[in-house]
């Protein structure tokens, strides 16, 4: 079976990792947007190139690098790390990608398509994140246990120590216990915006498939995901990192914990583990550092 099939089959009974909330519940009025969003927008332009049978130029260090952000996709979910989104998309798959966009996103067409991605750009998960960390006595309450204990040398492999347990001897209600930890470890371990990535990892995906099944251009998709990845890198230190964030992003949006929410943390957990324990954060983080262009990349990998 294909895995879009399979990720099609998921999401309609609720039991995969990329299932979403309808992304319309992000247009908050009382969310600050995200800083330096207006240099992530593009202006849209349906006279450019849709897609042909052709697909998207591979070799060169702006797809390359986005594949690497979304490698995580890949072993979340049996892909490929070579390709955007973490998969092959082609044309005996259309209907799956139409069906993933307007079941996970409510993208069914061009101008929602242009919709969502400039709403999650301005607005994501990452501005909630922000003002529930100014907000809420729980976030910070976790925030500040953290550092207590942690200091400044806080690490990914820490925050997998930190459990209900950990809630409870420092008086923090567990009752949206991946919700609190998700945002207090992120702006711990990121600063500001520390949700930036979770919100771009995602969009790779939302992009490239808009641009498989013909609601973005090329010209859009490409401008798109450069956007993406200069930011991306320009906030974090390493691919290992940004997927470090997507963990605590999923954290967040899924707020409390029970079977469900526990296995798909735990899938993302396992992933990380796989491409440590196979090495292949040390055969991309050669390309982190790269200058991002259009310009052939090197095949050395």
């Amino acid at each position: 079976m294909k895995i879009l099939v399979l990720i099609v089959a998921q999401i309609l009974a609720g039991v995969t990792a990329v299932t979403q909330v309808p992304e319309d519940m992000l247009a908050d009025a009382n969310l600050q947007p995200t800083s330096a969003y207006e240099q992530m927008l593009v202006e849209y332009d349906d006279s450019g190139t849709f897609y042909d049978n052709n697909g998207l130029d591979r070799n060169n260090e702006v797809y390359r690098w986005g594949a690497a952000v979304t490698s995580l996709y890949a072993y979340l979910e049996n892909g490929s790390p070579k390709y955007l989104a973490g998969h092959e998309v082609d044309d005996s798959i259309y209907d799956d990608t139409v069906t993933f966009l307007a079941q996970a996103w409510n993208i069914t067409d061009r101008t929602s398509a242009e919709e969502v991605i400039d709403r999650v750009l301005t607005n994501g998960h990452n501005a909630k994140c922000n003002q529930a960390i100014k907000e809420e006595s729980d976030i910070k309450a976790l925030i500040k246990a953290i550092k207590r204990d942690f200091g400044d040398d806080f690490t990914y492999e820490d925050a997998l120590t930190i459990d209900e347990d950990y809630f409870k001897e420092n008086e923090i209600d567990t009752s949206e216990f991946y919700r609190v930890k998700g945002a207090a470890c992120a702006y711990v371990r990121f600063g500001n915006d520390c949700l930036k990535g979770y919100d771009y990892i995602r969009l790779i995906r939302v992009i490239t498939f808009s641009y498989q099944i013909g609601y973005l251009t090329k010209e859009e998709h490409d401008q798109l995901i450069y956007n993406i990845d200069i930011a991306l890198q320009q906030q974090y230190s390493s691919f290992k990192d940004i997927h470090e964030c997507y963990y605590y992003g999923e954290m967040f949006r899924l707020g409390t914990k029970d079977r469900q929410s526990t296995s798909l943390i735990n899938d993302i957990v396992k992933a990380i583990s796989e491409m440590t324990d196979e090495r292949y954060y040390t055969k991309i983080e050669k390309r982190f550092e790269k200058e991002i262009s259009f310009n052939s990349a090197s095949m050395e990998e």
